[in-house]
């Protein structure tokens, strides 16, 4: 992140896609935490609307990250 603050957490978000395609459902979730408060990284309506997310539809964890995202980012 500190390298390039603008394409990391796009690489990140997409690294949390393929990790829930490999089947790795925490480390996915894990993956989002630590981007989804961060400007670039996926917003609420990519998380909500994007079907690449479906797999997580309904899920707990992934519900509270999209609503994480629905937030204001502050700097």
């Amino acid at each position: 992140m500190s390298r390039d603050a603008r394409v990391a957490p796009e690489i990140a978000t997409e690294m949390a896609l393929v990790y829930a395609w490999a089947g790795e459902h925490d480390a996915a979730m894990q993956q989002l935490a630590t981007v989804v408060r961060l400007p670039h990284g996926p917003t609420f309506g990519e998380l909500k609307l994007n079907p690449r997310w479906d797999d997580f539809r309904g899920d707990q964890q992934f519900e509270q990250l999209i609503a994480e995202a629905a937030k204001p980012i502050t700097f």
